[in-house]
C-alpha cells in the first residue's frame, strides 16, 4: 500500500489575514494614486491660471487685436468715448479710436456680508478690450495746477497717466459693447481668492491705493478692502505698457452709465495704483471642494496652504509664490467662508 502525504494549506484564517493585507496594500496604494492625482490637477490649475495672465499681457505687448475686421463708428466728442457696430463704419484700427490694453476683472459682483474684506468662492474672470481716443500728445492732455488740478487748457501730455485719461476709454461691455469680455474659468474646477491687502492703516491711507475701496452691491455700506480687477495699457505717450491695480464695481448697470464710466476711469487711472514688482496684485488658487459649501475648498495636501500668484507689471513679472522661505505666500482653505486675511500669509508676513 502507497503511503499518501498530505499537503499543508493556508487555513481560512491565514487566507482571510493575506487577503486582508493584500486589500490594505491596494486602497493605500489607491489612495496614494489619488493624492497624486489631486496634486497635479491643482498645480495644473495654478499653473495655467498663471499661463492664462502672461498670456493677457502677451497681446497687449504685442499689440493683438482680436475684433479682426469688424467695422465700428467712434464718437469721441463726449466725456466717454462712444463705440458701436457699424455696416458703415472704419474697421477697428483705422478708425479714430485705438484698443489700448485689457482690463481683467476677479469679480462676480457679489461679497458676503460681513465678510466683505477678500473675495473667494471665484472660479472664473474675465477679459475686456480697452477702447479708447487715438489723442494727439503733443496738444490733446488736460494741463493740471500745482496740485494736480485740472485747468480747462489743452497742451502736451506730461507722463503716461495723464495720457491714458484723456483718451477717454472705455470698456469693450455695456453702452460700448462690440465682442464683448472674454470669460476664463480655472482649469480643474478650481476657485481663487483675492488677497491683495488694501485695507485702511491708521492715517487713512489704503495700502495698495489710497482712497481705493469698492461697495458691495447690496446696497448697504460693505467696502471690500482688495483688489478686484488689473489694468494692463499701452501708453500713448512712449508705448510703454502701464499696469494698474483697480477696486471698482462694473457690474449693475455701472458699465452703461456715463457718469459712472467716467468716475470709474478717473478713479482707477492714477500713480498710487500702478504696480510694480514689489506692489502686486495677488491671488490665491484654491482646489475646489465637492460635498461642502459654494466658499469653502477641499484639502490640498500641501498641509492646508493654498498658492499664491503674483501679478506684477509685466508677463515676466507674473510669477507663482513660494509657500516657504522669506518670500512665502499662501491662504488657508476657508471653511467657514471667511472671507477677511487672517489665513492669508504675503512675502512670509500674516495678514
Amino acid at each position: 500500500m502507497k503511503n499518501f502525504r498530505t499537503k499543508k494549506a493556508f487555513t481560512i484564517v491565514e487566507t482571510l489575514l493575506v487577503l486582508s493585507i493584500s486589500g490594505l496594500m491596494l486602497i493605500t496604494m489607491l489612495v496614494g494614486w489619488n493624492i497624486n492625482i489631486e496634486k497635479q490637477r491643482y498645480n495644473d490649475s495654478v499653473n495655467t491660471f498663471k499661463s492664462d495672465i502672461q498670456s493677457v499681457f502677451s497681446d497687449v505687448e504685442n499689440q493683438t487685436n482680436e475684433k479682426g475686421e469688424s467695422k465700428v463708428k467712434c464718437d469721441t466728442s463726449g466725456r466717454n468715448i462712444s463705440i458701436s457696430k457699424d455696416s458703415n463704419g472704419k474697421p477697428t484700427g483705422s478708425s479714430n479710436c485705438v484698443i489700448l490694453g485689457k482690463f481683467i476683472y476677479f469679480y462676480n459682483g457679489k461679497v458676503i456680508p460681513g465678510n466683505e474684506n477678500a473675495l473667494l468662492g471665484l472660479d472664473s474672470f474675465r477679459i475686456y478690450d480697452v477702447i479708447g481716443k487715438d489723442i494727439d500728445i503733443t496738444k490733446d492732455c488736460h494741463q493740471e495746477d500745482d496740485k494736480g488740478n485740472k485747468t480747462g487748457a489743452l497742451g502736451p501730455c506730461v507722463n503716461s497717466i495723464q495720457a491714458l485719461r484723456d483718451t477717454n476709454f472705455v470698456l469693450d461691455t455695456g453702452k460700448n459693447k462690440i465682442n464683448g469680455p472674454k470669460t476664463i474659468e480655472l482649469q480643474w474646477r478650481g476657485r481663487y481668492k483675492n488677497v491683495t491687502d488694501n485695507r485702511e492703516k491708521d492715517n487713512g491711507r489704503r495700502k495698495f491705493g489710497n482712497g481705493m475701496n469698492l461697495r458691495s452691491d447690496s446696497g448697504a455700506n460693505f467696502i471690500l478692502n482688495t483688489v478686484t480687477g488689473v489694468f494692463i495699457l499701452r501708453s500713448p505717450l512712449d508705448n510703454s505698457i502701464v499696469t494698474l491695480a483697480t477696486s471698482a464695481m462694473i457690474d449693475h448697470g455701472a458699465d452703461s452709465n456715463d457718469e459712472n464710466i467716467a468716475e470709474f476711469r478717473e478713479m482707477n487711472i492714477s500713480n498710487d495704483k500702478v504696480v510694480t514688482n514689489k506692489k502686486t496684485v495677488d491671488i490665491c488658487i484654491r482646489p475646489s471642494g465637492d460635498g461642502v459649501q459654494w466658499y469653502a475648498s477641499s484639502f490640498n495636501f500641501f498641509g492646508d496652504r493654498n498658492k499664491v500668484v503674483k501679478i506684477g507689471p509685466s508677463s515676466a513679472a507674473v510669477e507663482i509664490a513660494p509657500l516657504d522661505g522669506p518670500n512665502g505666500s499662501s491662504c488657508g482653505g476657508d471653511r467657514e467662508g471667511d472671507a477677511r486675511f487672517g489665513d492669508v500669509i504675503i512675502d512670509g508676513k500674516n495678514l
